[in-house]
């Protein structure tokens, strides 16, 4: 296998024609080290031990399907997509092929990343709800600094007219095919999920524990009263029931005996006099029968 650079700079029919003039020239045989970043890698799905074995045989037998992306930024060239077929070529001492994609920060290459991760089958369901609600919040995020930025354009030009779009649920819900109330909670279970800890962050949307969506929409609802990431299942059930006790309604005083007796009295007044256009007679089977639910309930005493 020899080792081939694509750089996609360019058109997508420059880039189209430059892949396959890349693809047919063989390089020279480097040993190429890229860089992972850990904020990054959490966006890659962990596959299976099955699905390492199955990529690391293809790779043996075939060669390098498709190239590892990167971003070259200060002096680093940082794998954006292909972190599994990295790990197997580096295993096992074997050449790289790899294409240059240009973005102009780190916020860009996680939107491309995330609508890259989006679009393939082998997502859990966490990892899929995860990476929809950091689309929500990172999309309302840029929505808002762009409102800004227009609002101070407009103090100096104030015939210039504004964006008027925003980024709701809805918006991304027909993007992803789903309702917008599911949005709006995998964007609580992407808030509660980022106040875990690296090693829990990584278990749950690999599937390996389970932590229900209750518990991490109340930890989000208190994200500003937890300054360390949890760390273990046990703090974040200790975490959780300290905040339901905290915010549990507090119960109501209880009346005494005469307040309770002078509006049930109050109130039996109000029906009867409710019921002057009754006969007598009918009156008298109201008072009868108020008289016997009175000594129904004493006797259950």
């Amino acid at each position: 296998m020899d080792n081939r650079t694509i750089d996609f700079n360019g058109t997508s029919e420059e880039a189209k024609k430059r892949k396959q003039i890349a693809r047919t020239l063989a390089g020279l045989d480097t040993n190429m080290t890229l860089d992972i970043l850990p904020e990054l890698d959490l966006l890659i799905p962990r596959p299976s031990q099955e699905e390492v074995e199955l990529l690391e045989e293809s790779i043996l037998a075939e060669g390098l399907r498709e190239p590892i992306s990167i971003w070259k930024h200060n002096s680093k060239q940082i794998i954006v997509d292909g972190h599994n077929r990295y790990a197997i070529l580096k295993r096992h001492n074997l050449p790289l092929e790899v294409n240059i994609l240009h973005f102009q920060d780190i916020e860009e290459v996680k939107d491309w990343m995330i609508n890259t991760q989006l679009g393939r089958r082998n997502l859990t369901d966490e990892k899929r709800a995860y990476l929809i609600g950091m689309k929500y919040e990172r999309e309302k995020k840029q929505q808002g600094r762009k409102k800004k930025l227009d609002e101070e354009k407009r103090k100096d030009f104030p015939l210039l007219e504004g964006n008027t779009s925003n980024i709701s649920a809805k918006t991304i819900a027909n993007q992803v095919n789903q309702s917008d109330r599911t949005i709006r909670n995998y964007a609580s279970f992407y808030r509660g999920v980022n106040l875990l800890s690296t090693e829990m962050q990584s278990d749950l949307l690999e599937g390996n524990i389970k932590i229900s969506k209750g518990h991490l929409k109340k930890i989000s609802q208190h994200a500003g009263q937890i300054k360390q990431p949890i760390q273990d299942l046990e703090e974040l059930s200790k975490t959780v029931e300290r905040f339901t006790l905290k915010s549990a309604p507090m119960p109501k005083p209880k009346a005494s005996r005469a307040l309770l007796e002078k509006d049930m009295i109050a109130k039996a007044e109000q029906v009867f006099a409710q019921s002057e256009h009754l006969t007598v007679e009918e009156r008298a089977q109201l008072l009868d029968s108020l008289s016997q639910w009175a000594q129904s309930q004493k006797e259950q005493l």
